[in-house]
């Protein structure tokens, strides 16, 4: 009754007495203190995937060795006829044939005995070389140019001891491993494990193999993959260092 009566008499007054009333409790309403923000640097770091969880796509080191060169075929021209191959002791024709050497080695890197003389044959206007043919193209003796043990033709100067690059595969255009020397997949693997400061066995063939463009990995490539491991050991690429295996850095 006492508000009631105090409206009656004064409403103007009630109003501003409200007003007023409300006007401090909002005042005395503390406004929370805003959380001080808290800054955390976050380095980009690079890891390992486990090899069951990694894809093609998202491969750690596919984008790691974007800058490493693309292998690419290096296409023939004819500069002779077959019948040229039949004077494997001429100057002239061992000099044209040095001379492809170099620049099909330059292009490909270290090449199969197959694929030299399949090339060489391709230069002279062969479709198919035969058996015969391709032991008597290898047989040259060709001055600057080292072979390994598996025949595979270096660049000139080059030896599979000094060898020390490789070149990417693509799924457009690639190499099996078998048409890949163990020197060149072996410094694929080098630079697998340099990359991961360390990685395991099974992450090591995925990682290279993806890298040197072979798709599926098979009991084949496999056997591949462990001469070139064995390879990479026993010239001072890799070194075994527990479940890892390590890049060695000179």
């Amino acid at each position: 009754m006492l508000f009631r009566s105090s409206w009656l008499r004064d409403p103007q007054g009630e109003v501003e007495r409200i007003s007023k009333a409300f006007n401090e409790a909002l005042t005395s309403i503390k406004t929370p203190a805003k959380p001080a923000e808290r800054k955390v640097k976050v380095e980009p770091i690079h890891t390992l995937k486990n090899s069951d969880q990694s894809s093609p796509t998202e491969s750690t080191f596919v984008n790691l060795f974007n800058d490493v060169e693309t292998w690419s075929a290096l296409e023939p021209s004819i500069i002779g006829t077959k019948e040229h191959l039949d004077y494997l002791y001429d100057t002239n024709v061992i000099n044209a044939i040095e001379k492809i050497a170099s620049q099909l080695t330059n292009v490909e890197g270290p090449v199969s005995a197959e694929r030299f003389a399949k090339f060489i044959g391709a230069c002279f206007g062969l479709n198919r070389v035969v058996a015969n043919r391709v032991d008597s193209i290898n047989s040259l003796r060709l001055p600057g140019f080292q072979r390994d043990e598996e025949g595979f033709i270096f660049p000139k100067g080059e030896t599979y001891f000094t060898f020390k690059i490789w070149r990417k595969g693509t799924e457009n255009e690639g190499r099996n491993l078998g048409a890949i020397s163990l020197s060149e997949i072996s410094n694929c693997m080098r630079d697998v494990a340099f990359a991961g400061q360390g990685v395991r066995k099974d992450q090591l063939y995925k990682e290279a193999s993806r890298l040197l463009g072979i798709a599926k990995v098979s009991a084949t490539s496999n056997d591949r993959l462990d001469a070139a491991l064995k390879f990479a050991i026993a010239n001072g690429r890799l070194i075994n260092s527990g479940e890892y295996l390590q890049a060695v850095t000179i």
